[in-house]
């Protein structure tokens, strides 16, 4: 299997460029298109088959780690910079989407020369002539790493912030459309119920009927951003 840049041709030989799809394609070689590669962190490639020949452009090169102005990588080179686990979902996934047109969209780990290791969001579909049959395998890869790093800091953050609403001794409950969303295991327990028995009920439901037309009021009103007093007194109801 042999790697190309776009814009190479060789003699004789059947690919993309005899597909309606190169036409479409012809833009990935401009200046402008290189450059929203280099700042999208993503790259696209195009797999022929049955010549089994891969062009890469010059953005996923540098997203895999190679030089594109050092001339095209050999295909084992390329493989290499996948894990083993990665390599294996992308082989099997790319001979699915040539055989049962069935798109291709997993996320890969890589391996970049000097040891880090970063995610890519990969994406593929089959392009088919007049009757059908698959001609080629279009496809592009995203670099998603800051993106996964950022949602793990934030789960990370969410657990932390929900262990000290947790353990507070405070009365915490947090209200959405009108319904607890949340309720912290010391105000569960000053009313009586348990934590998973309030989820979704109204919280309505657990002030003293004198009092509710009080607290709807500022509940609307704090919805709608109008001032609302820093404090003021609710009576709940204690399950019985």
């Amino acid at each position: 299997m042999t790697v190309r840049h776009r814009g190479q041709s060789d003699q004789g030989q059947t690919g993309l460029a005899d597909t309606e799809t190169q036409a479409a394609t012809g833009s990935f070689d401009s200046a402008a298109w290189k450059e929203a590669e280099e700042l999208g962190r993503f790259g696209t490639f195009e797999f022929a088959h049955p010549t089994s020949e891969v062009i890469p452009s010059a953005g996923l090169l540098r997203l895999l780690g190679f030089d594109p102005h050092q001339g095209p990588p050999t295909m084992e080179q390329v493989w290499q910079r996948f894990t083993p686990e990665s390599r294996e979902v992308v082989q099997r996934a790319l001979v699915a989407v040539w055989e049962q047109a069935k798109p291709l969209k997993e996320e890969l780990a890589i391996q970049l020369p000097d040891g880090t290791q970063r995610t890519v969001l990969a994406q593929a579909r089959a392009v088919t002539d007049e009757q059908g049959q698959p001609t080629a395998i279009l496809g592009y890869c995203h670099d998603i790493t800051e993106q996964r790093q950022l949602e793990q800091a934030l789960r990370v953050s969410e657990r932390k912030y929900r262990s000290l609403l947790d353990s507070s001794t405070q009365f915490l409950m947090v209200v959405q459309d009108g319904c607890v969303v949340y309720i912290n295991p010391h105000a569960a327990r000053s009313l009586g119920y348990s934590v998973e028995s309030l989820n979704n009920r109204s919280f309505l439901d657990f002030v003293h009927p004198d009092d509710r037309q009080l607290a709807g009021e500022m509940y609307q009103r704090r919805l709608s951003g109008q001032p609302v007093p820093e404090r003021y007194e609710l009576r709940v109801i204690k399950s019985s």
